[in-house]
């Protein structure tokens, strides 16, 4: 008798203890939203347009005031504020690696028992971010995958942090090939602008670099921060060296642009790769003769060729703005902004993709209404200029739509996540645009890519055994500065292909400076492709910029 009374009691006293159990559970996920350490907040979308009239000494100074808003903790109650103090430093944030494993960010722990964050590749600082003082993630990769880093959103993770137990984040493997980094890192030496390079296939971020830059192990403190917000000075243009130029930059893409024109144009039965263009007789200039195209009283000039004549191909292969300007003037406005929008074009902000870091929309027109009734615009934005804007990255994807037969892929950084314990979970990618264009456009466009390299403007760009096809630009900027060089294509062989957009900001002819710097990187960047083994791992203690 007296047996069972015993156990009688001590079932009620599991059951008891588990009620217990449930209800804190239960209370500390229901107050979850006050009593929750203050690590996570929305996207910074700081935009930079480097177009003439803009504020030369705004951008830095926007970047760290958007900064400081989004990291308010001065704002929040003081218990919210004690609370992320004391969770962050138990909290051993992951580390990043490349994708042959290479280690790019790692979490050093000082003489005094801290944590602090070391970025050992600087010239991924602007996609791969970097953190607060109190090691949150600010910007980039940091950012966005800033719950993952610090191991928040593992059930193991989240008992540890209720037990105020050593909390140890998740890795990232990232798609970043370190040697095609560092040599695209290395052409923009002394120059501004960008290159970003991507695997044709699945939109995969190879390299991204963007120059000037910034170094995030210094980015805290003061002096350095003054020196690099200092080279703004009202009278030059800003240095922007915390700007993304490869993404958050808003650049007039010159003739890279025509490539949009031609999808639209070709897709929508307006032409075809033998259509011909009779530009009519030259007009005489200080140069030469010259063709024009005429619009409404306006005047749109035509230097790139000497032919009177020429295909549909040989006019994009020679970059022949009479023919565009044809084009962009005979086409309807709906037909030319529906292929625009699909491929990231529409008015301001209008048009945005799903990306892992900061990202400025590019833009066909100010005021999209006005291509309905502005035929001289709407003839300027099909060569390039008029009122399109476009990042270097969404040059890329413009290609990346053509060489998958329609089908734009989302580009991403984030391969893999490796929790502690070893267990590796793929990262979620964001679906593709679907239906950009037939196939049969797509493999048109395609081959007059090829045309511009062997036969046309871009054979600077040339890589002995490869298969190129690209598109120059040189984008008027305006005033007595030079034109920004832009060079937009990929390089394929054996099954294997990249896609490479560069931009050299007042470069000059895109078939001269960007085509060979196009041309340095796609020989490296296929090669590596192909490659099994990686680098050595980092050591730490290691200098920043190996």
């Amino acid at each position: 008798m007296f047996d069972r009374r015993v156990l009688h009691l001590a079932r009620i006293a599991v059951v008891s203890l588990v009620l217990a159990s449930v209800i804190l559970v239960y209370w500390q996920t229901a107050h979850s939203a006050a009593l929750n350490p203050f690590t996570i907040r929305p996207a910074i979308n700081t935009q930079w347009s480097n177009s003439p009239g803009q504020a030369p000494a705004q951008a830095d100074q926007e970047f760290i005031a958007g900064v400081s808003q989004a990291l308010d903790l001065e704002n929040q109650p003081a218990p919210v504020v004690q609370r992320t103090i004391d969770l962050l430093k138990r909290i051993r944030r992951g580390a990043i690696y490349d994708r042959n494993g290479r280690q790019l960010v790692v979490d050093r722990q000082g003489a005094d028992g801290t944590w602090e964050r070391f970025y050992n590749e600087p010239s991924l600082a602007h996609a791969v971010g970097y953190v607060s003082g109190l090691r949150i993630g600010v910007t980039g990769i940091e950012r966005s995958y800033n719950t993952t880093l610090l191991g928040l959103d593992r059930p193991d993770a989240q008992i540890d942090q209720l037990l105020h137990r050593p909390i140890q984040g998740s890795d990232l493997i990232l798609t970043i090939d370190t040697p095609t980094q560092r040599l695209a890192d290395n052409a923009l030496h002394g120059k501004q602008g960008a290159i970003v390079v991507l695997d044709e296939h699945n939109g995969a971020v190879l390299a991204m670099a963007s120059s000037p830059r910034f170094d995030p192990n210094r980015i805290h403190e003061e002096s350095y921060l003054h020196t690099l917000l200092a080279a703004c000075d009202g009278t030059t243009p800003c240095q922007g060296a915390l700007i993304n130029r490869a993404s958050q930059s808003a650049y007039s893409p010159g003739s890279t642009w025509k490539t949009v024109s031609l999808i639209a144009a070709l897709d929508s039965g307006q032409v075809h790769p033998g259509t011909i263009f009779d530009f009519g007789a030259p007009v005489q200039g200080p140069n030469g003769p010259y063709y024009i195209y005429t619009v409404d009283g306006g005047v749109i000039p035509d230097p790139n060729h000497s032919e009177r004549r020429l295909d549909l191909t040989m006019s994009y292969a020679k970059s022949a703005n009479a023919a565009f300007a044809k084009i962009g003037d005979q086409m309807p406005a709906d037909i030319l902004l529906s292929y625009a929008r699909k491929l990231g074009f529409g008015k301001p902000g209008e048009v945005s993709f799903p990306l892992e870091i900061e990202y400025t929309p590019s833009q066909i027109a100010w005021d999209t209404d006005s291509l309905y009734s502005n035929n001289l615009l709407r003839a300027a934005t099909s060569i390039g200029q008029g009122e399109v804007l476009a990042s270097p990255l969404n040059m890329g994807m413009v290609v990346l739509s053509v060489l998958n037969g329609g089908r734009m892929p989302i580009p991403y950084f984030v391969q893999s996540i490796r929790e502690p314990s070893g267990r590796i979970v793929e990262a979620t990618r964001q679906p593709g645009v679907e239906n950009i264009m037939r196939p049969q456009t797509a493999q048109e466009v395609r081959d007059m890519m090829v045309a511009t390299v062997t036969r046309g403007t871009g054979q600077k760009a040339a890589v002995p055994g490869l298969v190129v096809g690209g598109k120059t630009g040189t984008a008027q900027v305006g005033g007595d500065a030079a034109p920004h060089s832009w060079f937009v294509g990929f390089a394929e062989s054996g099954g294997r292909g990249v896609v490479i957009a560069v931009v050299i900001e007042n470069g000059g002819e895109g078939s001269q400076a960007a085509a060979s710097i196009f041309s340095e990187i796609a020989q490296v960047a296929v090669g590596r492709l192909g490659e099994g083994a990686g680098l050595p791992p980092f050591i730490p203690g290691g200098t920043a910029n190996p």
